[in-house]
């Protein structure tokens, strides 16, 4: 017997537009672009808070001591906190790679004595130095901040290009 139903149907062709083999092979590679993005926003804010004077919590530095600010005067120094030499800036950035899902952000500035003394700022010496937080993942990066948006935007393009069959 025939179903009655087998004479109704139509046929269908189905057209993709995307390629799962494509996003899985260019996924890896996404996620080390998502981690790089994110680490060199988390770097420019960390350069902007020296030249903002603020930390990493967006609250201005802890004010220079009046002796500080007179030994800085007489060695003809600028008036800014941790930014005399430039050294404060020098960072380095490992970057993540299709295989290795990791960053790692290392401020690499060294003291006269060629001791890299960045934590020292940041933490702090009772009685000897103020805590500065200047390097650390700023709000801007956190959840919800701004750059962590702009970052999220970014990673959303590269999958939706990346699922396109004609696409990157």
């Amino acid at each position: 017997k025939r179903n009655p139903l087998s004479m109704a149907r139509k046929k269908y062709k189905i057209k993709r537009t995307f390629d799962f083999r494509k996003l899985e092979r260019r996924f890896p590679e996404i996620i080390a672009d998502l981690l790089n993005t994110k680490a060199k926003f988390i770097n420019d804010d960390i350069q902007n808070g020296i030249d903002l004077q603020v930390d990493i919590h967006g609250k201005p530095y802890a004010k220079m001591a009046d002796s500080t600010r007179e030994r800085k005067a007489q060695q003809g120094r600028g008036a800014k906190l941790l930014d005399d030499t430039g050294e404060m800036r020098k960072t380095e950035i490992d970057e993540a790679g299709p295989f290795k899902p990791t960053v790692k952000i290392t401020a690499v500035g060294k003291n006269e004595k060629g001791e890299i003394y960045g934590a020292a700022h940041n933490e702090g010496i009772p009685g000897k130095l103020p805590k500065r937080e200047w390097f650390g993942i700023p709000k801007e990066s956190l959840p919800g901040g701004k750059d962590w948006k702009k970052a999220n935007q970014t990673l959303v393009e590269m999958m939706r290009l990346a699922w396109k069959k004609h696409g990157l």
